[in-house]
């Protein structure tokens, strides 16, 4: 669960600064140290991003489901499996690859449009989510219930049972059904590439109209804009990050390089500290360790 952050940004800015003695006990930092600071800061914050995991928050986040595009094309009928911007390639019943985004509709032509080139069309099961690294959790929320749905991992998607791929009877060893629509049980979260989500099976229609699917989101710790921000870090955390802070700052101010060295080995000292602790759990879907 997310913790309420004790101190905003511009407290963190100052307590970093006076310890790398930069302003005297009663001094503030004029405007553009503060600026700068928070700079200093973000930066610092997306190298600890980038070197270490362990440091994360869970948000609930609303996506409200789009129907599946369904078009016409040389007097068939198409329902897309997969969300793309078309292309000669994908034509339904024509081009080379268009099985891997197009199933036969059943000859029904109720909200079908005329498929044409260079458009975005658009799966109710399958759609970009952007900022998350992992779901912890999710539900579909439809007709004034909620309807469970099983967290996966990608790799799963490729490894049960198997389904026809496309209207065309090709076979592929996917757990996503994409010939026939329904209520989805399954989330999976194709975190290699641009970040999908994959529901299976595909929302049917009617589902896809009116459902919103609420996620239990895993992101990284977000930058900071302003210095009346709530700092983006656990309370533990904090004096960890003021001190390493704190270093950088000093080493940009001209702070004499020992006291750079201790600002920063205590800085790190911390932070080990804090890894090592028995509250640290990990989860079991994304094997990931958190401090919330």
């Amino acid at each position: 669960m997310s913790r309420t952050y004790v101190q905003a940004m511009g407290e963190i800015l100052l307590r970093a600064f006076r310890l790398c003695r930069t302003f005297a006990t009663k001094q503030l930092p004029e405007s553009d140290d503060t600026d700068h600071g928070m700079v200093v800061f973000n930066g610092l914050l997306n190298h600890i991003n980038a070197i270490d995991k362990n440091l994360w928050n869970k948000s609930w986040d609303t996506i409200p489901l789009i129907p599946s595009s369904k078009v016409s094309n040389a007097g068939s009928y198409y329902r897309c499996i997969r969300g793309h911007t078309s292309a000669a390639d994908d034509e339904p019943g024509v081009g080379a690859n268009w099985t891997s985004y197009w199933t036969l509709d059943g000859g029904a032509a109720s909200g079908s449009v005329p498929w044409v080139i260079t458009t975005a069309w658009v799966c109710a099961g399958d759609f970009v989510f952007a900022g998350a690294f992992n779901i912890a959790g999710a539900f579909l929320r439809y007709s004034n219930s909620d309807l469970p749905l099983h967290v996966r991992d990608y790799s799963e998607l490729f490894q049960a049972s198997t389904f026809p791929y496309s209207g065309s009877g090709s076979m592929q060893t996917r757990r996503v059904n994409l010939l026939h629509a329904g209520t989805p049980t399954e989330l999976m979260l194709d975190v290699k590439t641009e970040r999908r989500i994959f529901l299976n099976p595909i929302p049917e229609e009617a589902i896809a109209t009116s459902g919103v699917l609420h996620v239990m989101s895993v992101k990284f710790l977000a930058e900071c804009t302003t210095s009346s921000d709530n700092a983006p870090i656990p309370p533990e955390y904090q004096d960890a990050f003021v001190y390493m802070l704190a270093g950088n700052l000093g080493d940009e101010y001209g702070v004499p390089l020992p006291r750079i060295t201790r600002l920063e080995s205590k800085g790190r000292g911390l932070w080990n500290e804090l890894n090592k602790s028995p509250h640290k759990e990990q989860t079991n879907d994304s094997k990931i360790k958190s401090c919330f």
